[in-house]
């Protein structure tokens, strides 16, 4: 019994040693940073660069020859690289696998929207760089939380093993690249929501949650000339986010049509920035400090009458009116909001009868005598379940834009329906 225990002992020593010995297989491995020296290699071999062995330094001195380094970019090419430089590199290699060509509209989409939160805290020669392997779908970033339209590229960490052989095999074949949607944002393709057909794409930071809530035109019924129902048809009754750009835009007094990709090019973003104004002023209200600065902000998203006759300003009044009786109301109710998300998505823009684009909130009521809904917490049409004092509500909401001006081109639409209600 003695020796099978010492035979045991022995074995499970020689175990002990084997594996002390074998090459790492851990994420420990896999994470372990490289050299601007061992990535130059790597991308000398992904791009098929001719080596000649029989030179000091045979893989550098080919990347210089061929464009891939500059002579005397690097003083040290025995440090860790750092991620921008990284993008630098990787963007001169894939220009000489697949030409110096890239999707212009989609770079300045990226740049002018700021997808890359981190963008300015990196050095100034790579921000191009940068840029271009973001909007390839070649290095994009790290996921910066649910709801965003950004992401963090931190150019100044040093590159990893792992994230080295990601963005070698993206390098390499460009159908392993991670999707980007034409406003500079990063695409999913798997684990989509049930309904993913009514949307041009998903977006990887917004849950199929957000995209499966019904819309407007879902909620009502629909009935021919001779009162039976009926199912709702699309170009007559409602239009998907994913065709909306197929459909004509209608205005004037004789209908012209127009094209509903140049409107949404000129004035989205716009409409975007209407609807994202309002439900901030709306969830950020506090009793103690609110006044005209508050009220004008919020006046500012909605539709505006603007011809001059006393109709057009009859209507501004009340509404300007219905702002200032809120003020009033939730004063006595010492209402203070807050919130955390106000996140507004163009690609979910539809027709129902009306445009409306979704977006996600996430706020709570710090203080109110009166919780109930009918107590007018939050300005406009809301009906809101389960709202407690203290506590995050996170909701998805269809706001409608629009206007009263017959003969507009979109360029003064704004919040026409402001409702928040629990679906």
């Amino acid at each position: 019994m003695k020796k099978i225990k010492k035979m045991l002992l022995i074995l499970l020593s020689i175990v002990l040693v084997i594996e002390l010995t074998l090459p790492a297989n851990t994420s420990e491995a896999k994470n372990k940073n490289i050299t601007i020296e061992e990535y130059i290699q790597k991308l000398v071999v992904a791009t098929k660069i001719k080596v000649d062995n029989t030179v000091e330094n045979p893989y550098l001195s080919a990347a210089i020859a061929e464009g891939l380094v500059k002579d005397g970019e690097y003083k040290n090419y025995s440090v860790n690289i750092k991620r921008e430089d990284a993008a630098l590199l990787t963007n001169r290699a894939d220009e000489i696998l697949h030409g110096k060509t890239y999707n212009e509209d989609l770079y300045h989409q990226v740049k002018n929207k700021k997808r890359i939160k981190d963008l300015n805290k990196l050095s100034a020669s790579k921000r191009d760089a940068v840029i271009k392997v973001f909007e390839k779908g070649i290095i994009v970033g790290d996921y910066d939380g649910i709801f965003t339209h950004d992401r963090t590229f931190r150019g100044k960490d040093n590159l990893n093993s792992s994230e080295a052989s990601t963005i070698l095999v993206r390098l390499k074949n460009k159908k392993k690249r991670r999707k980007i949607s034409p406003d500079g944002q990063v695409i999913r393709t798997t684990n989509l929501p049930k309904n993913y057909k009514n949307y041009e794409y998903i977006l990887a930071s917004f849950p199929n949650s957000f995209y499966e809530m019904k819309m407007d035109w879902q909620l009502g019924s629909y009935f021919n000339d001779n009162g039976r129902k009926r199912k709702p048809v699309e170009y007559k009754d409602y239009v998907r986010p994913v065709n909306i750009k197929k459909k004509k835009f209608i205005t004037g007094a004789n209908d012209d049509k127009y094209n509903m990709e140049d409107i949404l090019n000129a004035y989205l973003d716009q409409w975007v920035n209407k609807v994202k104004t309002n439900l901030e002023t709306r969830l950020n209200v506090d009793y103690r400090t609110v006044g005209t600065k508050w009220i004008n902000k919020l006046r500012g998203t909605y539709y505006i009458f603007d011809f001059g006759d006393s109709d057009d300003a009859f209507q501004n009044k009340r509404r300007t009116d219905d702002i200032k009786e809120y003020v009033k109301v939730m004063k006595k109710n010492k209402v203070i909001i807050k919130s955390s998300i106000v996140s507004v998505e163009p690609s979910t823009l539809y027709d129902a009868g009306g445009y409306f684009i979704r977006a996600c909130i996430r706020f709570k009521v710090v203080s109110a005598k009166n919780m109930s809904n009918k107590a007018n917490l939050i300005f406009g049409d809301n009906y809101i379940k389960n709202l407690k004092k203290g506590k995050w509500k996170t909701m998805y909401v269809d706001i409608g834009i629009g206007t009263q001006n017959g003969s507009s081109l979109g360029e003064d639409y704004a919040v026409y329906e402001d409702d928040i209600m629990t679906r």
